[in-house]
């Protein structure tokens, strides 16, 4: 038996051995040709001794070609060599710039502009791994948000909205096949109204963004009743919106480029205010600091305060009221909203 064990083992190894020798087969004739190739190309194509009557040739040849520059331009001392070497050098840039086009147009009619993976099992196991720490990074802001609680109720009632899905305080655009006022023109961008104001008792407006996907085109601020759901807030006037993809604030005065501010003190490194995924944004309408019909909008973000309150919108009360917003223009993206 034991016999029958090493000869099964050996016969295992040597079927191993030409398994892998038969898979790497290619690569070690192109890797053995090439060495041929590179051996041969550096030896005189004239063999021995024909290749010095040749290489007598090709110094006359040589020595001609330079009597016969230096009769015609009599350059300076050493230009002929300079000269020689920057034309031997522009010959090897076209040649490798034709040998980089090819290679890009072999790799682009193949690939286009996807990078394909070495292993792709591995690269499955990452991605796999990426999206279950996602999912539960999710879990745990849903969770924690849910827990942090409002002072209104929430669920589908609580907004007026269209082409947006509303699960409880979780708003997911579905664009227009969610919609029913756009189905047979789909919209661009779709939005969701809180059904209750803002008020002095509840000023304040809180959305975690839990899904971006590829385009954070997304806004949150403050609109009135008969703002539509078909655009970003602070396109219109009498409304102000803080556009999460560059971080900019529109309002009546900025409706077209808005108005872009950096952080202030430690937020995010002084750099835009751009939020993104995982980011908790609040939009504060300052009712005690309203004068003259104006009152003041404050954006944070993660805490820290974007604006201060320069950023004001018509507001008479028992007259004009005041609500949430959020616009979405792009499937997929997923917040989290309360008041």
């Amino acid at each position: 038996m034991g016999v029958i064990l090493l000869v099964n083992m050996m016969i295992a190894l040597l079927s191993n051995t030409y398994q892998r020798v038969e898979d790497n087969s290619l690569k070690e004739w192109s890797f053995k040709k090439a060495i041929t190739i590179q051996t041969y190309s550096t030896y005189h194509p004239i063999p021995v001794p024909l290749n010095l009557m040749s290489s007598a040739f090709l110094w006359i040849r040589w020595l001609w070609f330079i009597c016969k520059g230096r009769c015609k331009r009599q350059p300076t001392k050493n230009t002929w060599s300079n000269l020689s070497y920057v034309s031997q050098f522009n010959r090897c840039n076209k040649s490798l710039d034709a040998v980089v086009e090819n290679l890009q147009f072999t790799y682009f009619s193949k690939y286009g502009y996807f990078f394909p993976f070495t292993d792709e099992s591995k690269m499955d196991h990452v991605l796999q791994e990426t999206e279950r720490n996602r999912q539960m990074a999710n879990q745990i802001a849903h969770a924690t948000f849910t827990t942090h609680g409002g002072v209104l109720p929430t669920g589908p009632k609580a907004w007026q909205s269209q082409g947006i899905r509303v699960q409880g305080c979780l708003l997911t655009c579905e664009g227009s096949l969610f919609c029913s006022t756009c189905k047979d023109d789909p919209a661009e961008y779709h939005g969701a109204r809180y059904i209750f104001p803002f008020s002095p008792e509840t000023p304040h407006f809180e959305v975690l963004i839990q899904e971006t996907g590829g385009r954070r085109i997304s806004g949150v601020g403050v609109v009135g009743k008969d703002y539509g759901n078909h655009a970003l807030p602070g396109w219109c006037y009498g409304t102000v919106g803080y556009h999460i993809d560059d971080g900019r604030i529109f309002d009546a005065n900025n409706p077209t480029k808005g108005i872009e501010y950096e952080g202030k003190g430690n937020l995010v490194e002084k750099r835009h205010a751009m939020a993104y995924r995982g980011d908790l944004i609040r939009c504060t309408v300052n009712f005690d600091m309203a004068k003259d019909g104006k009152v003041p909008i404050v954006f944070s973000l993660n805490g820290r305060q974007i604006t201060q309150n320069e950023i004001k919108i018509d507001y008479i009360p028992n007259e004009k009221s005041l609500y949430p917003y959020i616009g979405i223009g792009h499937e997929g993206i997923r917040v989290l909203a309360m008041v």
